[in-house]
């Protein structure tokens, strides 16, 4: 893994909440980890996605693991 690049405020937050809001059902932590290093074409820290699934307004947890986006 190379080093992680500062992000713009928001541009995790924004490619999770996009991710899960398309998605038809929940997503694991790896799902959403994938589609937000193609969204920001680069290294993500895992941790911010984690972070933000944790925290994230209009995201809810389905199982261990596994998120999606409130209706």
């Amino acid at each position: 893994m190379g080093t992680s690049v500062r992000r713009p405020p928001g541009e995790i937050r924004d490619a999770i909440v996009a991710f899960l809001r398309a998605r038809n059902g929940d997503a694991s932590v790896a799902e959403v980890f994938t589609a937000v290093q193609k969204r920001v074409r680069g290294d993500v820290a895992r941790s911010s996605v984690r972070s933000y699934l944790q925290i994230g307004t209009g995201i809810e947890r389905t199982e261990k693991g596994r998120y999606q986006w409130k209706a």
